[in-house]
């Protein structure tokens, strides 16, 4: 094997430019997939980050009644005692580790009303101080303002500001239906205004402490929802089933972020999607070491005939001309992935900037993404090049390796 392998590597080097042609394709190829794999891992996880921490956290409790009618949002079925759930859940030698954030929320919808200006908006309640440790609000406030944690104050999207002309210290009067099914109103000094640059933040939410959120929907210390999160949000499912067994309640559901929403849907889709194209793009940059050894095996006729002539097998002749290609591949798909690595590196310092495209789509994700790239994603998309490079490669190699020797010879 030492002996062909050898020979393949004297042949690539015959003609430097058509096996510096190949090598460039398959490096172009893997460079982009080796992007691509980067971008798209950096937009999911802009994806779940923002909509976990907005709205339903990798793991959320919430009562069975609320659970069947959670589109609606409803504020008359929640969890009772949300503070020693949170302190079993905590105390669980196999849960309490792997939770970085624990609080009760609320999130409701309600009329917001301004100079003759009506728009419907969207309450985040909770615990002001335990919400800052999330830091998308509290890092995204704009100067001139103060992050709202006392009695009657709130925090408000930029944009939704903008729409109903509020500004920094004016009266917000909040009207929504409360617990008991009548109209109620609440007044908050607008403390501060946030721009997270993720639209559907900016143009639809606002913050109030949960003290308020109960007082308005009186709704006594129950919580709507308990949302928790962990270490690794990948790993929610298998950390809800343990909850679940932890509490064992059949009167709360107990929820991973996959099942809340249409996310995890849109999520797997662009996986499978993106997959798919990737192999696509390996096929295409590998194509022209096809299209090289197509011309290798009928200019190498004659050698062909002569190596079978002199004993050489056939699967040896196999073995040699696939060796040329898997050789060209393994170069360009090496160094593929280490330019992909490098831009990689450097954009997900810099970021890409979507800021004009995202400006009208409410997708939670950030208008800028920054890609991400690990190890494992690399290592597979060089295996992924050198697969594809010899499975084009086949094809003229098992042609080579079917000439007849004299015939071979004779066609020279």
């Amino acid at each position: 094997m030492r002996f062909i392998l050898s020979m393949a590597w004297r042949n690539i080097g015959r003609n430097r430019r058509r096996t510096l042609l190949a090598v460039i394709s398959v490096t172009l190829s893997i460079m982009l997939i080796v992007f691509m794999k980067a971008f798209v891992s950096g937009f999911v996880d802009s994806m779940v980050r923002n909509y976990t921490r907005s709205e339903s956290g990798h793991i959320r409790i919430v009562n069975k009644q609320f659970a069947d009618r959670a589109k609606l949002l409803p504020v008359t079925r929640n969890v009772p005692a949300p503070d020693s759930i949170i302190i079993q859940l905590r105390n669980n030698p196999e849960i309490g580790p792997r939770i970085t954030f624990a609080a009760e929320r609320y999130l409701f919808g309600v009329l917001l009303n301004h100079k003759g200006n009506n728009k419907p908006a969207m309450a985040i309640a909770g615990d002001p101080q335990k919400e800052r440790e999330l830091s998308m609000l509290y890092k995204s406030l704009l100067p001139g303002g103060t992050y709202g944690d006392g009695e009657r104050e709130m925090i408000m999207g930029a944009k939704l500001a903008g729409i109903l002309d509020y500004k920094v210290k004016d009266t917000v009067r909040v009207l929504c239906n409360g617990a008991d099914g009548a109209l109620r109103l609440r007044k908050f000094v607008l403390t501060g205004l946030f721009q997270t640059s993720i639209n559907v933040m900016d143009e639809r939410f606002f913050q109030i402490g949960i003290s308020d959120a109960r007082k308005l929907l009186r709704t006594g210390s129950d919580a709507q929802q308990i949302v928790l999160f962990i270490d690794n949000y990948r790993d929610a499912a298998e950390v809800a089933d343990k909850v679940r067994t932890s509490l064992n309640d059949t009167s709360l559901v107990v929820q991973p972020w996959m099942e809340v929403g249409p996310y995890y849907q849109l999520v797997k889709l662009s996986e499978t999607v993106y997959n798919y194209f990737y192999f696509i793009i390996a096929l295409l940059g590998a194509f022209i070491i096809s299209n090289i050894m197509m011309m290798v095996v009928l200019e190498r006729r004659k050698e062909i005939g002569i190596l079978k002539s002199m004993g050489m097998k056939r699967r040896e002749i196999l073995a040699l001309f696939l060796s040329e290609g898997v050789i060209m591949g393994t170069i360009g798909s090496i160094s593929g992935a280490i330019m992909g690595t490098i831009v990689n590196l450097v954009l997900s310092a810099v970021g890409i900037d979507f800021s004009k495209m995202m400006s009208s789509m409410t997708l939670p994700m950030d208008n800028v993404i920054y890609p991400h790239t690990d190890i494992l994603s690399v290592v597979q998309m060089v295996c992924i090049g050198i697969a594809v490079a010899s499975l084009v490669a086949l094809l003229p190699s098992r042609q080579a390796a079917r000439m007849d020797a004299v015939e071979a010879i004779k066609s020279v």
